[in-house]
């Protein structure tokens, strides 16, 4: 996996577009054994974000899910420390959303919800559908991959979804 300073994609493209939570990630690499890394289709992006690659967008019981690759990794505290936002997917059902990731601790096929927006629709290029949510919150079974640091309710950064129109 990339260290987070090694690569900038400047591609865009489809995607998901999110900072994650920005005093988490400034918290981690201050510390002398803090890393953060991407790869296996996240991007680091200028400002701090991650642009996890677009999946194919499918309907499942009359919710729109949307499907994206990549894993990002943070670790510090000489292993203490260990966070991962793998293949985030966004489902919408009435502009209600929810972002799930895969099992962080890599045991299960089970997702974890991490955090609930409105989706909010963008005007989008031909081809292409789109969402900004800027009400994103910590879910409250994502609490416990923040090791009980942040509590359901707390803010994360906004975020941004672009994928080829359904």
């Amino acid at each position: 996996m990339a260290e987070q300073d090694d690569v900038v994609d400047e591609t865009g493209g489809p995607g998901l577009r999110w900072a994650i939570k920005r005093s988490f990630v400034d918290y981690v690499l201050r510390m002398p054994d803090g890393r953060a890394g991407a790869g296996e289709g996240a991007h680091p992006l200028e400002g701090g974000e991650i642009r996890y690659e677009a999946g194919e967008p499918r309907e499942v019981d009359g919710a729109l899910v949307l499907p994206f690759r990549g894993d990002v990794r943070f670790a510090g505290h000489f292993g203490m420390l260990y966070v991962r936002i793998a293949d985030p997917e966004v489902t919408i059902r009435d502009g209600k959303a929810e972002l799930t990731i895969a099992d962080p601790y890599l045991k299960s096929e089970e997702r974890t919800r991490l955090v609930t927006f409105t989706a909010v629709p963008l005007d989008a290029g031909p081809g292409e559908s789109a969402w900004s949510a800027s009400d994103v919150v910590l879910a409250p079974e994502g609490v416990e991959l923040f090791n009980d640091v942040y509590q359901a309710g707390e803010p994360f950064e906004p975020l941004e979804i672009r994928v080829p129109a359904p």
